[in-house]
């Protein structure tokens, strides 16, 4: 949860902000679009993390990301997986990947992850959790729920591979995958995540 100064009649106040997605593509943009998303069958891109076509040393197709490190050694699976690391209780290391759901049409994901952590912890709020989460948005994307796998606390040196099945809001339109230590501190790293209805 993140919160904004305002200064109103003279007084600083904080306003709480709310996760949102960028609007969608439209026109020629969308019409050029290779991969069109499929609402009935969503997906993850790039959850081994194997692909950075540009070579700038992150993941494509993830964004927002934090204090993170693609790494190729070591990994539980392919060549390739990320390392989130935070000694600041209340700063953000985490990647984010939005995806079409429609909660119509789709009624349970399971979500699968590798995972290896070591001195994770929470942060000095409920909300920074170290996890792997979903969050689900309606068709105005207004959030309506949150689930996933954690809090991931403590350390655990061997690649472990952690699965959930999650029941999917029926007004679910859209969802967004946060992978993180979202305030939390610690260590994490994570490799070949996927997610199928």
């Amino acid at each position: 949860v993140f919160h904004l100064l305002v200064k109103k009649n003279g007084k600083l106040l904080q306003k709480r902000l709310v996760p949102t997605l960028f609007v969608p593509m439209t026109g020629i943009s969308e019409k050029n679009r290779n991969v069109k998303p499929d609402p009935a069958n969503p997906k993850i891109v790039n959850g081994s993390f194997e692909i950075d076509a540009n070579k700038d040393g992150r993941p494509d197709n993830w964004h927002y990301q934090r204090k993170l490190t693609r790494k190729t050694v070591g990994s539980a699976s392919g060549s390739t997986h990320i390392s989130l690391e935070n000694d600041e209780a209340g700063r953000l290391a985490q990647l984010l990947q939005g995806l079409a759901l429609d909660g119509r049409r789709v009624r349970k994901i399971q979500i699968s992850v590798a995972l290896k952590y070591e001195r994770t912890a929470l942060g000095t709020k409920s909300s920074e959790v170290p996890a792997v989460l979903v969050h689900f948005f309606d068709s105005n994307r207004k959030s309506i729920g949150v689930d996933g796998i954690g809090p991931i606390i403590g350390s655990n040196r061997r690649w472990t591979r952690y699965r959930k099945t999650i029941i999917v809001p029926r007004r679910a339109r859209e969802a967004v995958i946060q992978i993180g230590l979202n305030g939390g501190t610690g260590k994490l790293e994570v490799d070949d995540l996927t997610l199928v209805p």
